[in-house]
This record gives structure tokens, C-alpha cells and sequence, in this order.
């Protein structure tokens, strides 16, 4: 199977012998991926390795942590937020234009 990163580098890599392959979009996209926690990764890979397929591939769709995990991904997503607005509207206030 051929596997290319994000930096536009092809390789080859062996399904069967591959522990874990996460597929994604290239082209600059970032993956929901890069913003969990270690601790979130490693439940995930955990829970992975659990997993019995009879193709060899694991739908990590299926992991019981998404729901976790996207929803302190949204309260961050608020928090920062709240904080930018609050920046804005003390720039705002003090402004003399």
C-alpha cells in the first residue's frame, strides 16, 4: 500500500506488518488528530490493538473516546473564544480612532 505524507513524500508500506496506519488528507489539512491529548492518543492506539478485523484494518471511527475527547475539544474551541473576544473588546475600548 502506498502512503503519502502530508509533506508530499511517498513510501511503501506493508498493511500486514503496520501496527496502526491513520490515513488522512494532505494538501496543508490538519488532522483532529494533532490536537489530542498524549493521553487521548494512547487510549485510542490502545484500544486499537484490541480490535479484530478480518481485513487487518481497524475503523477508528468505533473508538469509545471520540465523544470525550471532541468535546473538550469544544469547550477549548469556546474558551479561546471568549478570550479573543475579550481581547477585542478591550482593544476596542481603548482605541482612539
Amino acid at each position: 500500500m502506498l502512503f503519502k505524507k502530508a509533506n508530499g513524500q511517498v513510501s511503501e508500506v506493508d498493511a500486514w506488518k503496520a501496527s496502526v496506519v491513520i490515513l488522512g488528507p494532505s494538501d496543508g489539512a490538519e488532522s483532529i488528530l494533532s490536537q489530542f491529548t498524549s493521553a487521548e492518543i494512547s487510549s485510542m492506539m490502545q484500544w486499537a490493538q484490541t480490535q479484530q478485523s478480518a481485513n487487518g484494518s481497524i475503523n477508528l471511527v468505533n473508538w469509545p473516546g471520540w465523544k470525550d475527547a471532541c468535546g473538550r475539544l469544544h469547550l477549548d474551541a469556546g474558551r479561546a473564544r471568549e478570550v479573543a473576544a475579550a481581547l477585542l473588546a478591550r482593544l476596542a475600548a481603548s482605541s482612539t480612532l
